[in-house]
């Protein structure tokens, strides 16, 4: 009995001491925005590199805007890229590289009204993920000629 009763308290004391420990969720983040280039369907590539530490799947936003933050528009998906919802992060804790492919000919939307490029329009590609309380990451200005796209259609 008493062998019995220095069990259930040793028990007793084991189950005292356990403690739950919550990690809260790291924000995923973009680390980079490569270099743009153009297709063979003249539609611009536009490499881009994300992390989340749990290796999270992850919302992805591709905007194209005049200069960084300025007169921003979503861009227009082109076939080919990689989808931009449950955008894979892992392995976990690393740089894990994404291709999404931009339909410049068709362009952005701009106030529910999609805009297309200009050949010598100038601009610049931000990538966040979404929901965000960082800024996003800027590609460097290009323009589609820069690019050596011709002209194109909306298809």
């Amino acid at each position: 009995m008493r062998r019995t009763f220095v069990c259930c308290l040793a028990v007793a004391s084991l189950a005292g001491c356990v403690r739950e420990v919550e990690i809260e969720n790291q924000p995923a983040e973009v680390t980079s925005v490569g270099a743009l280039s153009v297709d063979a369907n003249q539609n611009v590539i536009i490499g881009f590199s994300i992390r989340d530490f749990e290796g999270d799947d992850q919302l992805i936003s591709v905007d194209i805007c005049d200069a960084p933050g300025d007169n921003c528009g979503v861009a227009e998906v082109a076939v080919g890229g990689d989808p931009l919802d449950r955008v894979p992060a892992v392995p976990k804790n690393t740089d894990v590289f994404h291709e999404f492919r931009w339909a410049a000919w068709c362009g952005r939307w701009l106030d529910q009204e999609l805009v297309p490029s200009a050949p010598d329009d100038e601009f610049v590609v931000a990538v966040s993920v979404l929901p965000s309380m960082s800024d996003p990451v800027y590609s460097e200005p290009s323009s589609l000629a820069a690019l050596g796209a011709v002209d194109g259609a909306c298809e």
